[in-house]
């Protein structure tokens, strides 16, 4: 992708693993640009990333785009552009890769550097774009537990706004309202203690904010079948 920047381990532990294993299709993870590195709400990202990417097993069931390598009979088994991908391209390539029966592996030594959101707003729109794209296309391959979490990330910030309304009449629905959103803070405070970040507290709240804002837009893309990129 235009906003990554190659580096030899990168490619190195992609192509190694290629190499000795041409069924599969290899798979990385992404940081930062260095430049970058010292932007709290980049590093709130960042720490969720950091924290959840050692819990992947060897072989997933996505690939990420900016980082993937794979044979080329394997790209030509999957009908290559012949097959619908309005959107979510490399989730599509994910799933008709393994629809064919071959297996992705997540090298987690493949570290790619690539500009992660600087702003609030471009941070709502990418990953409101990933939320609907596995909610729509995710049922088209019957991925049903991927479309339950994204259903789940899309239902929360509805049901907290509904617990906050409840509660100008029922005060005991503002403390569940509470005790979702303190959870979802220290879970991502937590995040940041493994990884031995100190981020402002602003930073995870705006964070955390974009998450719930994401969820709402995704699902006001479900329901007017918005494709987006």
């Amino acid at each position: 992708d235009i906003d990554c920047r190659l580096t030899d381990s990168v490619v190195n532990n992609l192509l190694g693993l290629l190499m000795s294993n041409p069924g599969l299709v290899i798979t990385g993870s992404s940081r930062p640009l260095n430049n970058q590195l010292h932007i709290p709400f980049v590093q709130a990202q960042w720490a969720v990333q950091q924290a959840t990417d050692p819990a992947l097993p060897a072989e997933v069931r996505g690939l990420l785009g900016r980082n993937a390598a794979l044979h080329r009979e394997v790209v030509e088994a999957t009908g290559r552009f012949s097959t619908p991908a309005p959107t979510g391209t490399d989730y599509t390539l994910a799933k008709e890769v393994l629809r064919r029966g071959y297996h992705i592996r997540f090298e987690p030594s493949s570290v790619i550097p690539t500009e992660f959101p600087r702003t609030f707003g471009t941070y709502v729109h990418k990953q409101a774009r990933w939320i609907a794209n596995v909610v729509k296309i995710g049922r088209r391959y019957g991925e049903r537990n991927e479309v339950r979490q994204a259903s789940i990330t899309v239902l929360l910030p509805v049901a907290m706004m509904l617990l906050a309304a409840l509660g100008t009449t029922w005060p005991i629905f503002w403390m569940i309202d509470g005790l979702l959103v303190m959870t979802s803070i220290f879970n991502r405070l937590g995040y940041q203690r493994r990884c031995g970040m100190m981020i402002p507290l602003r930073a995870t709240l705006l964070h955390f904010l974009g998450d719930q804002a994401a969820g709402l837009k995704a699902g006001f893309m479900i329901v007017r079948k918005q494709v987006s990129w």
